[in-house]
């Protein structure tokens, strides 16, 4: 037995609701979102390391969206690694680290606001998708200042092997940082 001694007067009907996996993937768009913890793991095939964001979504309307991403820093594939360092860099600039060519801790990009622009995929396991078969990817981070209001997500969707893609309305035009010529 573990005593925990937690107070939940606090919790409401909806947060219990929430629980349930009634949860809603986010219409594809540019979101304000936040990078709240991080950890380096080996991989499971153990040829590697994978860095694990924890990110959430800081708009009021969608603040229990919170998912994690995983960038692979060290692999046997080298495509694998320069993706990741992409978007690690893509991240850093994101949050205006003052070095985005090196970055020592990730903890330095905790707690920093900054713009995500999110897709839905199909999930490939139901299990994961929301009551739609919905699961959200970022494809890519910019700083607050840079991204345009949120739009209403495209009626069409793009196929994308094999997978159905609602790519994000109105991108706004590039800052020619270093990576924007990264196609995600």
């Amino acid at each position: 037995m573990a005593r925990i001694n937690q107070d939940l007067s606090d919790v409401t009907k909806e947060d219990m609701e929430h629980t349930g996996g009634k949860w809603r993937a986010l219409e594809a768009g540019d979101y304000r979102f936040m990078l709240t913890d991080s950890h380096y793991k080996d991989t499971r095939a153990g040829d590697g390391g994978c860095l694990h964001l924890f990110v959430q979504c800081i708009e009021p309307e969608f603040a229990r969206s919170k998912w994690r991403e995983f960038l692979t820093l060290e692999h046997p594939n080298e495509t694998t690694v320069q993706i990741a360092k992409a978007k690690l860099k893509q991240l850093a600039i994101a949050v205006e680290h003052p070095t985005p060519d090196y970055v020592k801790e990730s903890s330095d990009l905790h707690n920093i606001p900054f713009i995500a622009s999110v897709v839905r995929e199909t999930a490939d396991d139901p299990k994961y998708g929301d009551a739609d078969g919905w699961v959200n990817k970022i494809i890519a981070y910019k700083p607050i200042q840079e991204a345009p209001k949120r739009q209403a997500a495209p009626a069409s969707a793009l196929r994308s092997g094999g997978r159905t893609v609602e790519g994000p309305p109105n991108r706004s035009p590039s800052r020619n940082a270093p990576g924007d010529d990264i196609p995600f």
